[in-house]
């Protein structure tokens, strides 16, 4: 099984465009793969569907990641 990932905004400096992964089964195991700073906040949408980390991924899912924003 195969997902490709996009990155968006700050997470381009730590997932290259258009990543695949093999063997992913939900976002929070393609989010462990990709090791990303463990502060980190990141909102998922699966086939442009914001989804949560339990969330089921299928081949050939496209799974768009961007950084959360939070300020004073």
């Amino acid at each position: 099984m195969t997902i490709r990932i996009y990155p968006t905004g700050l997470l381009k400096r730590y997932i290259a465009a258009e990543t695949e992964l093999d063997n992913v089964h939900t976002v929070a195991d393609a989010l462990a793969q990709l090791s990303l700073p463990p502060d980190m906040g990141v909102i998922a949408l699966v086939n442009g569907r914001v989804v949560g980390p339990q969330t089921e991924l299928n081949d050939g899912d496209e799974l768009r990641l961007a950084p959360t924003i939070s300020g004073g």
